[in-house]
C-alpha cells in the first residue's frame, strides 16, 4: 500500500489530523523509491479522484487519536461493486487513488471495516479528505441514521450562528448552523458536538426531542470522563446510560463498555446527573471546581459512576409438618364381649369408631395426618437484614383434608371433612425495591425457630425466588457446662451424714429471699429437699493440708444447664436423704454458666448449728 508523506501547507486539514495522532503515529520520512503521494488536495490526472483519511479506535489519555491494532479495510463501491480498496497502515492512515470521476462528479459508497459508512461525491483531479474516522468494533452493527433538527442558543439566549455541529460518533457527519442557529444533521450516534470554543460541547440527541431550542454555554471547557458500572459487581458495565450536567443540555451516553466522555462541562462546581437505567437507583454526584495547569487551562476530570441496582425477592416458607405415613384403614372386629375393636394408628385424628375410611372409589385409603399442624393463624415476618424492608403477614392454619369412607353399619358412602389436617401451608410473599447484590433475609414465625441470615443475590430489575424455607417448631435445646467450687465453714462430718451440693433451675417468679424471722425460705427448703433426694447432685469431698488437717469441702457438678437462674445449694443430709439440722442450707446464684466449660462457682459458706446435740459429736 502507499504511505502518506508529510503534508504540505496546502493541506491544512490533513496536517491538523496528523497532529492529533500520538508521536508514534506521525508520518515517517519519505523512503527513496517509494510511490509518490499526492500533495495538497489535487491530482495531476484530471480523470480520476482519490480518497484519504485516518482511522482511529479511541482517544488517548492526552486527547490524541489511537490507531487500530490491526489493519482496517477501506472500500469504495459503485452500486455495490468494489472500485478500489486498501488497508490502513500501522498508523491508521489510508490513501485510495485512481478512482474514475467524470467532470460533473460521481457518487460512491464508502465502507470502513465492512460497514457502510457514508456516500460521497468524488470530482476529477481532487483528493477527498475524510479526516478522522472511528473504526467499528467487532461487535459493531450497522446503526440507524437519525435526522436531528434543532436551534442552538448561547447562555444569553442568543442564536449561535455559523457554528459547526457534528456527529460525535462519526465526525465527518457535520453541518453549520444558519444565522438563526438552526441546523439539520443526519447522525448515527446518540450525541452531537458543538464546535464553538476550545473543546467541543457534547449534547445528547434526545435533548432536541424535549425542546427544539437548546442552549449551551460556550465558555464551558472542561471534559469529564469515566465509566458507569454496577456498584455490586465491578465486572458489570452499563451501556447507554445518559450522563449530563444538571440543569443544562450538556449530556452524553455511555458506550457498550460503560465508558463516557462529556465535553463542555463548566469550570465552576456542578452536579453530574445520571439518568439511571431501569432497575438502578437515581444517582447524582457533585463535581468540585476545576483545577488549572501552568497554562491556565482547566484540567480534565476522571469520575467513575457506580449505580446501585435494586430488584425483588419472592420468599417461600412453610411451617414444619409431620412426615406422611400410611394409615391403616379402620377395621372393625367383634371381640369376645361382642363389641367392636378397631385397629388404627394412634397418631390419627380420625375417630375410627364412626367410619371405615376408603378411597373415593371404595379402595383402602392410606391417609396423611399432620400431627404438627398449625391449628391457629400465626404471625410471620420477613426482613431484609441491614435495611428497613420488612413485611409482616398472617400465616394461616393448616387446612383440613377431605376424606371419604363408608358407614360401618349401613355401608353408605360418606364424605368426612374437618377431621384430619393436611400439610402446613406454603406461603409466598414478595419484597420490592430490595437493594441489589448479596442480601441476607430473616424469616420468623410465632412459636417457631427463626431462620436468620439466609443469603440471596438480588439481580437488578428482576425478581429472585428463594428455595422453600422450613421453619421448625421450637424445641428445648439444652446447653451444659460443669461447675466446680469449694464450701467453707464446714468441718469433718459425723458418720452417716453427707455434705451435698445440688443445683436448682428456678423459675423467674420463684422468690428465694427469706421472710422476716425466717432463717431460710420454706419454699426454697422444700425445693432443696426434693433436689437432694431426686435431682442432680454431688457429694462434697474433704480437702486436707499436707499435715492431714481438714481445710474445706470441694464439689464438682457435671452437666449443669446454662442460664441466669441456676441456683447452687449446699446442705448436710442424713442417711435417709432428709435435711440435717446440723447445718443451715446455704445458696448461691450462678450467672451465665458457659456451655462446654468448667465454671468456677463462688465459694459457698455453710453455717453450723452448734446448739444441736446431734451435731456436737465428731468422729
Amino acid at each position: 500500500m502507499k504511505f502518506l508523506k508529510p503534508f504540505s501547507v496546502a493541506g491544512p486539514a490533513l496536517l491538523l489530523m496528523a497532529a492529533t495522532l500520538p508521536m508514534g503515529c506521525q508520518a515517517p520520512p519519505a523512503t527513496p523509491g517509494a510511490s509518490p503521494s499526492p500533495t495538497a488536495s489535487t491530482l495531476t490526472n484530471s480523470d480520476v479522484a482519490a480518497v484519504t483519511g485516518v482511522v482511529y479506535t479511541a482517544f488517548g489519555a492526552d486527547g490524541r487519536l489511537v490507531p487500530p491494532d490491526t489493519p482496517v479495510t477501506i472500500q469504495v463501491l459503485d452500486n455495490g461493486k468494489e472500485v478500489a480498496s486498501v488497508q490502513t497502515d500501522t498508523l491508521g492512515r489510508f490513501y485510495l487513488s485512481n478512482i474514475p470521476a467524470p467532470k460533473q462528479g460521481k457518487d460512491y459508497d464508502i465502507k470502513v471495516g465492512g460497514l457502510l459508512d457514508q456516500t460521497k461525491t468524488l470530482f476529477p483531479g481532487r483528493v477527498l479528505n475524510l479526516s478522522s474516522i472511528k473504526a467499528p468494533s467487532r461487535e459493531s452493527q450497522p446503526r440507524q441514521i437519525t435526522r436531528v433538527t434543532g436551534i442552538l442558543h448561547n447562555s444569553e439566549d442568543q442564536p449561535l450562528a455559523n457554528v459547526e455541529v457534528r456527529d460525535k460518533a462519526s465526525t465527518f457527519r457535520k453541518t453549520t448552523t444558519d444565522s438563526t442557529g438552526r441546523f439539520t444533521l443526519e447522525v448515527i450516534g446518540d450525541e452531537i458536538e458543538v464546535l464553538n470554543g476550545l473543546v467541543p460541547i457534547t449534547v445528547a440527541v434526545d435533548e432536541f426531542k424535549k425542546n427544539s431550542t437548546v442552549s449551551v454555554n460556550t465558555t464551558n471547557i472542561r471534559t469529564i470522563s469515566g465509566r458507569v458500572q454496577d456498584k455490586t459487581n465491578g465486572n458489570v458495565f452499563l451501556s447507554d446510560v445518559k450522563v449530563k450536567v444538571q440543569n443544562s443540555s450538556v449530556s452524553t451516553h455511555s458506550d457498550k463498555d460503560g465508558n463516557f466522555v462529556l465535553n463542555g462541562a463548566p469550570v465552576e462546581p456542578f452536579v453530574l446527573e445520571v439518568e439511571s437505567p431501569k432497575g438502578y437507583s437515581p444517582f447524582n454526584i457533585e463535581i468540585p471546581p476545576a483545577t488549572f495547569d501552568n497554562n491556565q487551562k482547566p484540567q480534565n476530570v476522571s469520575q467513575d459512576l457506580a449505580l446501585s441496582p435494586f430488584g425483588s425477592i419472592q420468599v417461600n416458607f412453610t411451617a414444619e409438618s409431620s412426615p406422611g405415613f400410611d394409615r391403616l384403614p379402620c377395621q372393625f372386629n367383634l371381640d369376645s364381649a361382642g363389641s367392636f375393636q378397631s385397629y388404627v394408628d394412634p397418631r390419627s385424628a380420625i375417630n375410627c369408631f364412626a367410619f371405615t375410611l376408603t378411597g373415593p372409589n371404595g379402595s383402602d385409603l392410606p391417609e396423611y395426618d399432620n400431627s404438627l399442624a398449625n391449628l391457629n393463624e400465626l404471625e410471620a415476618s420477613v426482613t431484609v437484614e441491614g435495611t428497613d424492608i420488612t413485611q409482616t403477614v398472617k400465616y394461616p392454619a393448616a387446612p383440613f383434608r377431605i376424606l371419604y369412607g363408608s358407614d360401618p353399619t349401613t355401608g353408605d358412602p360418606v364424605r368426612i371433612s374437618d377431621r384430619a389436617h393436611a400439610a402446613n401451608v406454603i406461603f409466598s410473599l414478595r419484597l420490592d425495591n430490595v437493594p441489589g447484590g448479596r442480601q441476607n433475609i430473616t424469616v420468623s414465625l410465632t412459636g417457631h425457630q427463626t431462620q436468620k441470615s439466609l443469603p440471596i443475590y438480588v439481580p437488578p430489575n428482576d425478581t429472585i425466588s428463594t428455595e422453600l424455607i422450613t421453619l421448625y417448631g421450637v424445641q428445648p435445646v439444652n446447653s451444659f457446662g460443669d461447675v466446680k467450687g469449694i464450701i467453707r465453714g464446714s468441718s469433718p462430718l459425723p458418720s452417716g451424714k453427707e455434705l451435698r451440693v445440688v443445683y436448682l433451675d428456678l423459675k423467674d417468679n420463684f422468690s428465694f429471699i427469706p421472710a422476716i424471722g425466717d432463717k431460710t425460705n420454706p419454699d426454697l427448703l422444700a425445693a432443696i429437699q426434693t433436689s437432694l433426694a431426686a435431682g442432680p447432685k454431688t457429694t462434697a469431698t474433704e480437702v486436707k493440708d499436707a499435715q492431714g488437717n481438714f481445710m474445706y469441702h470441694q464439689f464438682y457438678l457435671k452437666n449443669v444447664p446454662t442460664g441466669s437462674r441456676i441456683m447452687l445449694a449446699a446442705a448436710v443430709v442424713n442417711s435417709d436423704d432428709t435435711l440435717s439440722d446440723c447445718y443451715i442450707p446455704n445458696t448461691s446464684v450462678l450467672l451465665n454458666v458457659d456451655a462446654s466449660k468448667i465454671n468456677l462457682a463462688p465459694d459457698l459458706l455453710i453455717t453450723r448449728r452448734t446448739t444441736e446435740s446431734d451435731c456436737t459429736t465428731t468422729p
